[in-house]
């Protein structure tokens, strides 16, 4: 501890030499520097093939530069940098080997500088000093995903801080704490979950609808740090399950707020309940209802369709016996939503805008999910007939978790499926015979290629079911698929598997 007070005086007497850099009233070179500034982020911008040379030459001095005080000079110094960081990004992507040469290597050589400068930085009073180093912090995170992980315990007390002040830092802190938590090892946060999950619980309690939303998303990577694994293994989370459950049931339960704040909440809960509901069972009849209550809600309810398949994928098995009928009855309902098709008048054209499609995916996820996890408690017979056959012969991303979930009744219900095989036939018949336009893209083509191969795959799954042989229909598949010499081979490639 004792080093570090040395540390931080050294860099007060520093920071004091800097302010007496510049002495005259008069002195206009500021100017001087901002146009350098701004001529240099146009070369990192035009000149991409320079970076080497630029984390050579110009890099350090950026750096050293974060001191300038000049505040508008200081504002350009910055986004410089993060021209810079942005470059090395996109002319480093992909890249898996990084040599001694490459941008990528040359940055990370330089991380402690940043590091040490930056935290100078938040301890300026302005703000605006400090959301532009919380901007630089962002980029190098991006470009550098695990590059903070020695420096974490340096920058706790810039990041607390700062969620004590204006609204606009604190969001430029939650981002960034959101961006650093998700891009590095949970056990990198453990020593410090205590000083951050404070700050960050009352920011979710703020009125300004933007740092509540940003708040809910930094507490979903929260969850996720504190309990890794269901064992729960090297860190006590229980401490902080009632805290942030309690924080998250606040902002879920008030319908007077933003549309953000309520899509981030129903998520975050989602989160918490599939982390911690094994430490949340008298919470559970409390908060599922809550959220069963938001499927029907026009503008919650993909969301919370989202949330409740993240619940029912959770390895704690939840327990959701207080809701299921409730959430089975809302989800067949999703399930119907074609009347929701409709076809937009562009004068020559005509374009057909599909406002359910997204919503009857998520809603196929989710009951794809709870057939894994709640397959005692659910009947299957209602769901197959109308709902599954509608799903197969509906648009690309509806059809493929629809030919899952047959593939799944098809070996844990056998008996239902087959008490309908018939009705199921045409639709998975009509996708395996779709052809392309002649003039299709390759895109499409793969596409259809892929959907072609997701229904043989339920085919074949139908072929075990004991009896199957009894639908003429399916008989009359099979022969149709087995004279075909496309089908067949692609047919028999999946069956043997």
């Amino acid at each position: 501890m004792e080093e570090d007070t040395d540390d931080e005086s050294h860099e007060e007497e520093e920071d004091d030499e800097d302010a007496d850099e510049y002495t005259d009233d008069e002195d206009i070179s500021w100017k001087v520097r901002r146009a350098a500034a701004k001529c240099l982020s146009a070369i990192i911008v035009s000149r991409p093939e320079m970076l080497s040379k630029l984390y050579g030459e110009a890099c350090p001095k950026l750096i050293e530069r974060f001191k300038e005080r000049e505040e508008n000079v200081k504002m350009d110094v910055f986004n410089t940098f993060i021209e810079l960081l942005r470059q090395t990004g996109t002319v480093t992507k992909g890249q898996i080997e990084i040599n001694e040469l490459s941008p990528r290597w040359l940055l990370k050589q330089e991380v402690s500088k940043i590091i040490k400068s930056i935290n100078r930085q938040l301890r300026e009073k302005s703000v605006k000093t400090k959301v532009g180093a919380f901007s630089v912090l962002r980029e190098l995170v991006v470009v550098l995903p695990d590059c903070l992980a020695d420096h974490i315990g340096t920058l706790v007390s810039g990041i607390e801080k700062a969620l004590t002040e204006s609204s606009n830092l604190k969001i430029e802190a939650l981002i960034f704490t959101r961006l650093v938590m998700s891009s590095h090892s949970p056990s990198v946060f453990h020593p410090y979950i205590k000083v951050l999950s404070a700050p960050v619980l009352s920011a979710v309690g703020e009125r300004y609808y933007k740092v509540t939303a940003e708040a809910l998303r930094v507490c979903g990577e929260l969850v996720r740090v504190v309990r890794p694994n269901v064992a729960g293994v090297g860190f006590d989370y229980k401490p902080y399950v009632h805290p942030i459950y309690n924080a998250i049931l606040t902002r879920l339960a008030n319908q007077d707020q933003d549309q953000e704040v309520k899509e981030c909440a129903i998520s975050c809960m989602g989160l918490v309940i599939s982390t911690f509901g094994d430490n949340l069972q008298a919470e559970l009849p409390v908060c599922l209802p809550v959220l069963v209550d938001r499927m029907g809600n026009e503008i919650t309810r993909l969301t919370a369709v989202k949330a409740f398949a993240v619940i029912a994928t959770s390895p704690l098995k939840i327990n959701l016996s207080c809701v299921l009928d409730h959430l089975i009855a809302e989800l067949t309902a999703f399930l119907r939503k074609k009347e929701l098709i409709r076809t937009v008048d562009l004068g020559p054209f005509k374009h057909i805008v599909d406002d359910g499609l997204e919503l009857r995916k998520a809603a196929f996820e989710c009951v794809d999910t709870l057939l894994d996890s709640c397959l005692d408690q659910v009947n299957p017979s209602t769901f197959i007939v109308p709902h599954l056959k509608s799903g197969l012969d509906d648009h690309y991303d509806v059809k493929m978790p629809c030919h899952l979930i047959l593939s799944k009744l098809a070996d844990k219900c056998p008996a239902a499926v087959l008490a309908v095989l018939d009705s199921l036939v045409d639709p998975l018949q009509k996708t395996i015979n779709y052809k392309p336009k002649l003039d299709a893209v390759k895109q499409e083509v793969d596409r259809n290629e892929d959907m072609i191969r997701s229904a043989l795959r339920a085919i074949s799954s139908l072929s075990r079911i004991s009896g199957g042989d009894c639908s003429l229909k399916y008989k009359s598949l099979m022969s149709e698929i087995m004279k075909s010499p496309g089908l067949s081979d692609k047919y028999n490639t999946i069956h043997n598997e």
